[in-house]
């Protein structure tokens, strides 16, 4: 813990810094409900494909994370 000059201590905490009601939740789903007008679109110019792209890049997420949370002991 670093002292400061007139001997007060520094409290260093995580982010986020900022206090709102807004959880990461929210935001997720925020960010998720807002890529839907992209993934309709893609599907739209290249077709069925899209979607297995996409659905493929979602299931290779959800792997990753699973395996860094069972690395690390999260549950």
């Amino acid at each position: 813990m670093a002292v400061a000059k007139n001997n007060q201590e520094l409290v260093v905490t995580v982010s986020p810094h900022i206090r709102t009601d807004v959880t990461v939740s929210k935001i997720m789903w925020t960010v998720t409900i807002s890529l839907l007008p992209a993934f309709v679109m893609g599907v739209y110019y290249f077709g069925p494909r899209a979607v297995y792209v996409t659905a493929l890049c979602i299931v290779g997420s959800l792997f990753s994370e699973y395996l860094v949370e069972r690395m690390t002991g999260r549950e």
